[in-house]
């Protein structure tokens, strides 16, 4: 095992490698994820001055929160936290040098048609690009998971708001063997929430109330999918399960692995804001 060393450690020794870097970035995740990081940022940062060779994962968002709040060095930076459940309910604070995703997580970013048929293409080596998209259709893989997984997410974040608690179970629970989307499964998982929020007094009436009302302000659809539905925990492992199956393929890669493939390729136009950010925080 490794030496751990604190949040405060951690955030005090980048000042040894400042001049690699134009800007200090802060994010949540561990040393692992940092390759990702670097790699999507200096794709997203290339046409501009700005140089990014390091990131400084510190933990938790309540780690990356504390220590934005007790930086008082005066060299450029920026905290980089999720949107998480929260912007389905009460999105999180903004403060100076914090940026809040406006995406479940980072990894919703990186999910695309093009970068999914380009990861699939490197990886796979059976089958070249054109035949890849034969056999498995991004649209269709997408496009059913949007009604199931909207669902569950909304319950999930219905249940931070009257409960103050929801627990993400990952998403090879609500997946069959062949990595199609198993409703049975979140159908249970949704009448368990709806049993805990009549434990707690809501009526069957005030809950069709507020289901109805986050399906308003949530619908179905596939931008919808992409901001609300955890992109690191739901998305990716439904798009590699379903088709490693479709494509007979047993890659074996982990979930960081996978977002690392997604972000040589990925579009980047949904991290314009993030781009803003970081350029105003050099200004």
């Amino acid at each position: 095992m490794g030496i751990e060393f604190s949040t405060k450690v951690r955030q005090a020794s980048t000042i040894f490698t400042e001049y690699r870097n134009t800007i200090n970035i802060y994010t949540e995740d561990c040393d692992k994820d940092k390759k990702f990081y670097v790699t999507l940022l200096k794709r997203l940062l290339d046409d501009t001055n700005i140089t990014i060779n390091d990131i400084y994962p510190l933990g938790s968002c309540e780690e990356v929160v504390k220590a934005c709040r007790n930086d008082k060095s005066t060299f450029p930076k920026l905290y980089i936290i999720d949107g998480d459940i929260y912007n389905m309910t009460t999105p999180k604070e903004r403060e100076e040098n914090l940026f809040v995703l406006d995406c479940y997580c980072i990894e919703n970013y990186v999910i695309d048609e093009e970068a999914y048929y380009k990861v699939y293409d490197a990886l796979d080596y059976k089958h070249g690009e054109e035949e890849i998209k034969q056999i498995v259709n991004y649209n269709k893989i997408m496009e059913a998971a949007i009604v199931p997984f909207m669902k569950l997410f909304r319950y999930f974040s219905i249940s931070q708001e009257h409960l103050d608690r929801f627990q993400v179970k990952h998403a090879t629970r609500f997946l069959s063997k062949v990595g199609e989307i198993d409703n049975l499964s979140i159908d249970k998982e949704i009448a368990e929430i709806s049993s805990q929020l009549k434990n707690k007094g809501i009526t069957d009436q005030e809950l069709d109330e507020i289901i109805k009302d986050k399906g308003h302000l949530f619908p179905d659809c596939y931008d919808s999918l992409l901001r609300y539905v955890s992109g690191k925990d739901y998305l990716i492992p439904y798009i590699s399960k379903f088709s490693n199956k479709k494509l007979s393929l047993s890659l074996g890669l982990t979930k960081e692995n996978w977002k690392y493939q997604y972000s040589k390729y990925c579009k980047l136009d949904r991290l314009s804001n993030l781009k803003t950010a970081i350029k105003d925080a050099v200004k």
